[in-house]
């Protein structure tokens, strides 16, 4: 859909997509090459609530496949 969305609206030329695990874009990206990152992280921890039986759902609000600190760590390696 993002792909289809980026072709739809134009910028083909200017926008690409990186499917990667968000603990891999080190690997990706120079440090301190982002002024600004957006995420939509994972809100509570795997033993708090009902987890969604919707893996996809599941994933989005609990910490299953990263945690929060995984995506605000300012930690350069």
């Amino acid at each position: 859909m993002a792909k289809r969305t980026i072709a739809l609206n134009g910028f083909v030329e200017r926008v690409s997509i990186l499917h990667e695990d968000l603990r891999n874009l080190r690997n990706h990206f120079a440090a301190f090459s982002f002024d600004l990152v957006v995420s939509n992280p994972p809100y509570y921890p795997v033993d708090d609530g009902r987890i969604n039986p919707d893996e996809q759902k599941a994933i989005a609000r609990h910490e299953i496949m990263a945690k929060v600190e995984d995506i605000i760590s300012k930690e350069v390696s």
